[in-house]
């Protein structure tokens, strides 16, 4: 059940984005206890690639002393590329959403 895990784990990281702190804070709270647990075959197919560029996007500032990647890099979003990001988390959510139902629907 690959693609149940991806939605429980995007599940969470949306509700990460809904918790308290700046908006950096709860995308590193959902990349850090939800998305990098995600791996692209727990996705859709056509959002294999966006999950790749958001996890990329997440992780472009490399690690100093005792702060990693993930953190080097929210800690430093402007507000508009947090938004960004938090965006596609809401995307890839509801297309693993859908692409859940549509597998029921067949089952």
């Amino acid at each position: 059940m690959p693609l149940e895990y991806g939605w429980e784990k995007l599940h969470d990281a949306v509700r990460s984005l809904m918790s308290t702190g700046t908006l950096q804070q709860r995308l590193f709270n959902a990349a850090i206890y939800n998305l990098i647990h995600i791996k692209p075959e727990n996705l859709p197919a056509g959002k294999r690639d966006e999950f790749k560029k958001l996890v990329a996007a997440l992780t472009r500032v490399p690690q100093k002393g005792n702060e990693g990647s993930i953190q080097a890099t929210t800690s430093r979003l402007s507000d508009d590329e947090a938004k960004g990001h938090a965006h596609t988390i809401l995307n890839l959510y509801e297309a693993t959403l859908e692409a859940r139902g549509e597998r029921r629907k067949k089952a």
